[in-house]
């Protein structure tokens, strides 16, 4: 099984601002730095922060086991002390690593292993507790609309996201193709649905919410909505129930 790290430059760009450099954190380019031990040359902190676990590993006896990136991302928007936190940033940083990985090369101390990155996350968290960046690191808003315009496309959905490699973009509230995809060259995310409906269901009569759910799939097949409901039994929420 691989080691999974949380990876987040942000982090260290907000701690020490002045020291650390913007354009390091967002793989922009810059002149970049060297390892003094290894003599590598790193022109992004998050490949350094990838290869400082695998020295790490390596000093403990495990020189062969994997490193994957189960989370990695920017936020938005943060409070007056989170330096950083912007819509431009987070764009840059989501977007140049997408750029990154389609290049298909590894970290500078393992240049031929392949990289398993997850961006986090999908979606806004606008009820998670914590500092305002805990709740801006999404690429879409709770309802389904881009925080910035990225290079995801959501086909024959209610909305896209697109932005290309030369830095225009665009945001269109009309359907894209079902077979196409799109023109940046980033990702593709595809749906069969006109509309994509979440709904988690959080009461402890789980027969009332298996027969909602086959009548939700029903529907679904119907190519009306897509629905994803989530049973829970024992746990209590401060909204016993929402739907967005």
């Amino acid at each position: 099984s691989p080691f999974l790290i949380n990876a987040y430059p942000y982090f260290a760009y907000k701690a020490s601002p002045k020291q650390v450099s913007l354009d390091f954190v967002l793989f922009q380019q810059n002149q970049g730095t060297i390892d003094p031990s290894t003599n590598l040359h790193y022109d992004n902190m998050l490949f350094a922060q990838i290869d400082a676990v695998y020295a790490a590993l390596a000093a403990l006896g495990y020189k062969k086991l994997p490193v994957h990136i189960s989370e990695t991302g920017w936020p938005s928007k943060g409070d007056e002390d989170e330096a950083g936190a912007t819509p431009d940033n987070a764009k840059k940083y989501n977007g140049n690593l997408m750029k990154l990985m389609s290049q298909k090369k590894g970290t500078p101390m393992k240049p031929d292993s392949d990289l398993n990155i997850y961006v986090f996350a999908m979606f806004n968290e606008n009820m998670k507790p914590g500092p305002t960046s805990e709740r801006n690191y999404g690429l879409f808003k709770p309802d389904g609309t881009p925080v910035y315009s990225l290079g995801i496309a959501l086909s024959n959905s209610t909305f896209s996201n697109t932005t290309s490699f030369d830095g225009s973009s665009g945001s269109s509230d009309t359907p894209t193709s079902s077979q196409g995809s799109s023109s940046t060259g980033y990702l593709t995310i595809s749906s069969a649905t006109t509309r994509w409906k979440i709904s988690i269901y959080c009461k402890s009569n789980g027969e009332e919410r298996v027969k909602e759910n086959k009548e939700a799939a029903s529907e679904s097949r119907k190519g009306r909505y897509f629905s994803v409901a989530i049973i829970l039994k024992g746990v209590r929420f401060v909204d016993e129930e929402f739907d967005r």
